[in-house]
């Protein structure tokens, strides 16, 4: 939980990351979530803080490797998300918010880029309350190519 919040706010908003990162679940796999302070054996941790650049609610750094075998993998750096509203820093951010912006980092950290629709949990400013069809079928595209191909970029017209 946020260091220096109220601990029922603080299990609250622990609630609504984990919901909104179980947005995904078992799209593709299955994701654990553990509440145990000092683990060592996770993939990534939520970090908490007050603020971030502009209006960002989270972010999601990552970082793409090859192993020694070849494959390609990425790796989750840093999970973030914002408690305080970025627009009134003296208020804390609503919980709801809290959890859209949880699943749209989650969604980074799974290797989904920003969407270019408004009803799509990528979607830069999220308010999507459910993963959409084209939510759903990014991640499955993403999915269905073997480790490591690499895919052209689309190039529009000008």
């Amino acid at each position: 939980a946020p260091q220096g919040v109220d601990p029922a706010r603080g299990r609250a908003l622990q609630a609504a990351a984990a919901a909104g990162i179980l947005t995904w679940q078992d799209k593709p796999f299955r994701i654990e979530i553990e509440r145990r302070p000092g683990a060592t054996d996770v993939d990534f941790r939520v970090r908490w803080t007050t603020h971030l650049e502009g209006a960002q609610l989270g972010r999601t750094d990552t970082r793409w490797f090859r192993d020694p075998e070849g494959d390609t993998g990425m790796q989750v750096q840093d999970f973030v998300l914002v408690h305080r509203d970025p627009f009134a820093p003296d208020r804390p951010l609503a919980v709801p918010k809290v959890e859209l912006a949880a699943a749209h980092e989650m969604g980074h950290a799974l290797g989904l880029p920003h969407s270019d629709s408004d009803r799509d949990v990528m979607f830069p400013t999220n308010t999507a309350r459910s993963l959409s069809v084209r939510d759903y079928a990014t991640m499955a595209a993403l999915y269905s190519l073997e480790n490591g191909a690499l895919v052209p970029r689309t190039v529009t017209p000008p």
